[in-house]
């Protein structure tokens, strides 16, 4: 394969991928960017007004000066679930489901689903929590896409997941 068949990862992914480094370093006592202090900033952060460890840890992984969409949510989340945060291969709904995020009724997983604003934000720590109790870590990559995009192909790749039947 040449150099010119080697396809960058997207800017998204780049700083996905940066940004669970970041806090595996964090938590580690590694890095240079979070300190545990900072982890715990970010896990009580209102996204409205992003405390300055958000800007930290932005700096760090993003390209972007100006970061747009729901980095803030993708970052408290991520906090929220140190030290278990990301696990390539194990998808959020399927994560969601062998927890028992909706044991008893799909009323959570269906609010989750449906959400949008500020709701959202609620039911996603809600989900989040729920998954750090558990010490359940999930591929961010794609759980980062449902929360960045909550457009119809996440939620349904969400749904499909934890829905489907365990394999194995």
């Amino acid at each position: 394969m040449s150099s010119e068949d080697k396809k960058e990862p997207s800017p998204f992914i780049s700083t996905v991928g940066r940004m669970i480094a970041e806090f595996e370093r964090g938590f580690e006592g590694k890095s240079t960017t979070l300190s545990r202090g900072d982890i715990s900033t970010l896990r009580r952060m209102d996204t409205k007004t992003p405390a300055v460890s958000f800007w930290k840890l932005m700096a760090a992984v993003s390209d972007d000066a100006t970061p747009k969409g729901r980095w803030e949510l993708v970052a408290k989340a991520m906090a929220i679930m140190s030290p278990h945060i990301h696990q390539n291969g194990v998808n959020p709904g399927q994560a969601l489901r062998d927890v028992g995020f909706s044991a008893r009724s799909d009323l959570r997983i269906s609010r989750l689903l449906k959400a949008e604003g500020d709701p959202f934000e609620d039911y996603l720590i809600s989900a989040v929590r729920f998954l750090a109790n558990k010490g359940r870590p999930v591929n961010w990559f794609r759980f980062a896409e449902f929360v960045f995009y909550q457009n119809t192909e996440a939620k349904n790749r969400l749904a499909r997941d934890f829905y489907s039947l365990k394999k194995g």
